[in-house]
């Protein structure tokens, strides 16, 4: 969770669904889900690169907060800025709904809830997020982010045999 928010539930070391960061929740830079209609209605006033940078880069925390970083919004909250404490229950709750929609695509029970990226060094939000998806299964918050790990990881996993590479391939028709 950071400036977009993409979240998988995995079965067994694979995954097994996954909803990508513009799909739901939103995050410090993304609008997540948006309803279709209202989209072309903006995409025709605006076109569609502008369209583009609006929900990628100026939706979120950003558009909401003025703030990319989530610490700057639990500071006004402190402070006693109820429009930071709403923005800041939504985020919550839209990561909570993402997990819980996720939580169907896994057959049997959750091991484990986690959070990643740099939005779960607040503990605070961890704890709203935790709350709400208790009866999924057990939550962790991994704080920071670890894809480049993650990738050299996979890489050496191939390297040395213990896994097989995937090419995806993609055509004019998706």
């Amino acid at each position: 969770m950071g400036g977009g928010a993409s979240a998988s539930g995995h079965e067994h070391g694979q995954i097994v669904d996954f909803i990508s960061d513009d799909e739901m929740m939103f995050s410090a830079e993304r609008s997540g889900g948006l309803p279709i209609k209202a989209m072309v209605e903006v995409i025709k006033k605006t076109g569609l690169d502008q369209f583009n940078h609006l929900v990628r880069k100026k939706a979120g925390l950003q558009s909401l907060c003025h703030t990319t970083d989530l610490r700057e919004v639990e500071e006004r909250i402190e402070a006693g800025d109820s429009e930071a404490a709403l923005v800041f229950d939504a985020l919550a709750l839209g990561i909570a709904k993402t997990l819980a929609a996720l939580a169907v695509s896994v057959d049997g029970p959750i091991d484990r809830v986690c959070l990643t990226g740099g939005m779960a060094y607040s503990k605070a939000l961890c704890q709203k997020v935790a709350d709400k998806t208790a009866f999924i299964g057990p939550f962790k918050a991994y704080p920071g982010e670890f894809e480049l790990e993650a990738l050299a990881l996979g890489g050496l996993r191939v390297v040395n045999k213990e896994e097989d590479y995937h090419v995806l391939e993609f055509t004019a028709e998706g």
